[in-house]
């Protein structure tokens, strides 16, 4: 099988960030099994299951993609065998609390973090938003009405729905990054990387000793929203999921919250 480079002309849109990833952190070496299986030791490590999941299927699907008419039924048999032994940990479906961060959290690595990452932080906090749909949310689809921003997502299923940011920070965003197409825009006038956001927020995490990734901030909005009283339709929707027995099965898992518990107890 040959293993050239990845011709990105040829990328698959779903794929194109997660082979850039891979690309970003391959450097300039050759493109062999070997790497293959390294990069995948590397996002065992440093992304979440489900993440290292999905970069999987991505490189599998760009490599199938890249040999195009020419692969062989030989050739699909072995990228099949050769991606079946990459040993990936399996997602873990309930959000624990160490997959969740407090407020105290949050404001400490806040504070620990250089401006640009504390706003691409608090929007993914506010919003609750997947990172993939607050770094492409677009300057057109944001209404600021009564100190509250109003913005269209493209979501899962290329559905559109909208969040929230408090017109404090979402004024900010805009003036760090000098917001015109995209509200978390690079100099080139393109929106920000999925792996940029990993970093900056990573390398956040690290400052305190923590291992933090985007989908924290999104597990603890709908944390703190169901604690405070919002309805499991109400988030379920907020977040983009396909029914509220999704929400049920990531968030709920049989215990009331202790606080509530404790309230009023000598």
């Amino acid at each position: 099988m040959n293993h050239s480079r990845v011709n990105f002309s040829n990328i698959l849109p779903a794929t194109t960030s997660d082979i850039k990833v891979f690309h970003q952190w391959l450097d300039g070496r050759a493109f062999n099994l070997e790497e293959i299986r390294a990069f995948f030791d590397w996002a065992a490590k440093n992304r979440s299951p489900s993440t290292a999941a999905r970069y999987k299927a991505s490189l599998k699907v760009q490599m199938q993609h890249a040999r195009g008419t020419e692969i062989t039924l030989r050739d699909r048999l072995r990228l099949d065998e050769f991606f079946k032994t990459l040993k990936l940990p399996k997602p873990e479906s309930r959000i624990t609390e160490s997959k969740i961060l407090s407020p105290e959290d949050r404001k400490a690595i806040r504070n620990a973090s250089g401006e640009k990452t504390n706003v691409l932080i608090q929007a993914l906090y506010e919003s609750g938003a997947r990172v993939s749909e607050i770094i492409n949310l677009k300057m057109s689809n944001c209404e600021t009405i009564k100190g509250i921003t109003y913005c269209q997502v493209l979501g899962k299923g290329k559905k559109l729905r909208t969040v929230y940011l408090k017109s404090q920070t979402f004024n900010k965003i805009r003036k760090l990054y000098k917001s015109q197409g995209y509200l978390f825009e690079t100099a080139k006038g393109t929106p920000l990387s999925r792996y940029t956001a990993h970093t900056l927020i990573r390398r956040a995490g690290r400052k305190l000793g923590r291992r933090l990734h985007p989908h924290m901030l999104r597990h603890s909005r709908a944390t703190d929203l169901l604690n405070g009283g919002e309805t499991l339709p109400s988030v379920s929707a907020y977040l983009g999921h396909s029914s509220p027995e999704i929400t049920a099965r990531f968030y709920l898992h049989g215990l009331p919250n202790p606080r509530k518990v404790m309230r009023g107890i000598d």
